[in-house]
């Protein structure tokens, strides 16, 4: 190699060709069909900015470097499954297409469970939920009074006797003023016990 071939340009210098069409193919490498008769050494550069993806469907269109992708797909291997090793009689495109497949079956196999307990859940949220059972119960929902926290009438219903209504007033007092209630009910069960 000459000392004066260097592939980075300066100020004076222009880009090699061979440079410019390894950026442009490494910027559209998502639509490359395939490398055609691109000697592996040129078109190396481009293959080591593709996914695991996109050189597996370069591989299958263009089989004649299958043989050379070895050092990507340990590349590839390393960085998606850290963990695992391949055994010696396998490629490492073999075993990244092993631990990819078994990778898939994991996470189908977790979202199954996934979707049984979420079905399991919802069963038990429909066991749980109130149902209305009867018309008059529907209508008290829908009908309501007038005015701020008045009580809601049923039209037709009959009116309360003069004791259900003492009582009703008895516990709104209760609730507003404790004490009153307190005092009210001390003074009817002296009155009473006399």
């Amino acid at each position: 190699m000459d000392e004066y071939e260097d592939t980075t340009p300066t100020v004076n210098q222009p880009r090699r060709l061979t440079d410019l069409c390894v950026r442009s193919l490494e910027r559209r490498l998502h639509v490359l069909p395939s490398v055609g008769k691109v000697p592996f050494h040129l078109i190396k550069r481009v293959l080591i900015k593709a996914t695991p993806v996109q050189l597996e469907k370069l591989e299958s269109a263009s089989p004649q470097i299958i043989g050379e992708t070895e050092s990507l797909w340990r590349t590839h291997c390393l960085r998606d499954f850290p963990s695992t090793q391949p055994s010696k009689p396998v490629t490492w495109r073999d075993h990244y297409m092993r631990c990819r497949h078994d990778r898939k079956k994991a996470t189908s196999s977790i979202g199954e469970k996934l979707r049984k307990m979420k079905e399991i859940g919802e069963a038990e949220r429909e066991k749980r939920k109130a149902v209305l059972l009867d018309a008059t119960a529907a209508t008290l929902t829908k009908k309501r009074s007038k005015g701020w926290g008045a009580a809601a009438t049923i039209s037709g219903a009959k009116k309360e006797s003069g004791l259900l209504s003492k009582a009703r007033k008895d516990a709104q007092l209760a609730a507003t003023r404790p004490l009153a209630f307190f005092l009210v009910s001390y003074r009817q069960a002296c009155s009473l016990s006399l």
